[in-house]
């Protein structure tokens, strides 16, 4: 009889070790979605169980464009601690980042003053180059020290596949990152609520100052603006999109619905007419609103033993 007690109490911890989850109705390799996919790399996460529901070339190579800012802002929300004290912007705080036309800022001046939170709320949702500079110099002095900053965090946060050059997410020669790091980054970042509220944010409000009025500067997340059709998906909760040259159209979201919540990377999509209407439209957005729809229409989790 003590045996078989024995015996059964195995069975029983075997059970529980094997207990888990399995998606209902679902085909990962499905070609109902996949083949209408226009991007080059994607990456989908289920953040309830970390269960890998859609991935193509998530660990290829691609130039991490804005997407070193959120390294950036993690890097700044982890060493700065009381995000509420203030900066005053100096001359060479704002020396760090390349004056060239087109480069966006949010036009920070020498003698503002900002919290340390507005200029990492800037930095995440508009890739306001002057606030990074002023970041990367408060915290290193320098933006050789700053990306050696980042890249311990780019490990710290999971990345295998990660290799900063541009601390501001230029394109250059050696740099590298993939979808799979750019959803561990996401996904570590979301730890931290002040990340969290400036990835979920639609603008950033830049106040007052003495030499500068109030700025708005809208993120360029449209999957969480109702007017877009073409990219709107009401599960996004928070985003970021970016492109460069060589990185092409990329965007990083997360939703939640119906009680699921999902972290989905899309990147090196173009600008190409999807639908037909004389009209270019951003694919990677595009693509990453068709995995949206198709999971909250067929994917249910249950738990089994």
């Amino acid at each position: 009889m003590k045996k078989f007690f024995v015996y059964l109490l195995t069975l029983l911890v075997l059970a529980a070790s094997f207990a888990g989850t399995f998606v209902a109705g679902a085909d990962f390799n499905s070609e109902d979605i996949t083949k209408e996919m226009r991007s080059y790399a994607y990456y989908m996460l289920c953040l309830d169980n970390s269960s890998v529901m859609f991935s193509k070339n998530e660990d290829k190579h691609i130039q991490p464009a804005a997407f070193n800012k959120l390294l950036a802002a993690i890097v700044a929300v982890e060493g700065w601690g009381n995000l509420e004290e203030s900066i005053t912007v100096s001359e060479k705080s704002l020396s760090l980042y390349p004056r060239e036309y087109g480069v966006r800022t949010a036009l920070i001046k020498a003698g503002d003053t900002y919290t340390k939170r507005e200029l990492i709320d800037c930095l995440v949702v508009y890739s306001a180059n002057d606030a990074l500079s002023i970041i990367a110099y408060e915290m290193a002095g320098s933006v050789e020290a700053f990306g050696q900053q980042m890249s311990a965090l780019a490990t710290k946060a999971g990345c295998t596949t990660t290799k900063i050059v541009d601390i501001f997410g230029f394109d250059a020669e050696g740099q590298y990152t993939t979808a799979k790091d750019v959803a561990s980054i996401v996904q570590y970042g979301l730890n931290y609520p002040a990340f969290s509220e400036a990835f979920s944010a639609k603008q950033v409000i830049m106040p007052a100052t003495g030499s500068n009025t109030v700025r708005t500067y809208p993120s360029g997340n449209k999957m969480m603006n109702t007017a877009i059709a073409d990219y709107y998906h009401e599960s996004v909760t928070g985003g970021k999109a970016t492109s460069t040259d060589e990185a092409g159209e990329c965007i990083a979201v997360v939703s939640s619905k119906d009680g699921y919540s999902y972290l989905t990377v899309v990147m090196k999509g173009k600008l190409e007419d999807t639908d037909n209407d004389e009209v270019n439209e951003n694919t990677c957005m595009v693509d990453a609103q068709k995995l949206l729809n198709w999971v909250y229409a067929n994917i249910k989790f249950k738990v089994v033993a």
